[in-house]
């Protein structure tokens, strides 16, 4: 019985876990300042939203803001627009980052970001 009911919620377990759908996408792994960053790589498992066109206060320059919404926290995604990675199309997707975390600091204000190493669809 004890076997039977560890065979059961291993089958239960395993079919909550999202699966790769997806090639990885490279976005900043191949970067040299991205490599030589000190933080730990770590893997996130999410949902992308994008919060729309910005302007920056300074230079009123456009970009977007994307964002990783994980089940306990959302974090803004570092998404460079001049190596070609269009995040949008992983928008509104469940996706995994291998990323590392980096904290930037916009006048008085703290936020952290996600530095993402490469990128993947997860069905679910």
């Amino acid at each position: 019985m004890k076997y039977f009911l560890v065979m059961l919620m291993t089958v239960l377990l395993s079919s909550c876990v999202p699966q790769p759908s997806g090639e990885w996408v490279e976005i900043l792994n191949n970067e040299k300042w991205y490599q030589e960053h000190n933080a730990p790589e770590k893997s996130y498992i999410g949902v992308v939203y994008d919060k729309g066109k910005e302007k920056w206060a300074e230079t009123k320059e456009e970009y977007n803001r994307y964002f990783l919404e994980l089940w306990y926290t959302t974090y803004q995604l570092h998404s460079p627009v001049d190596n070609g990675i269009n995040l949008q199309e992983f928008v509104g997707k469940k996706v995994e980052i291998v990323g590392k975390e980096k904290e930037f600091i916009y006048g008085k204000r703290k936020v952290k970001k996600i530095l993402p190493g490469k990128i993947r669809r997860l069905s679910n």
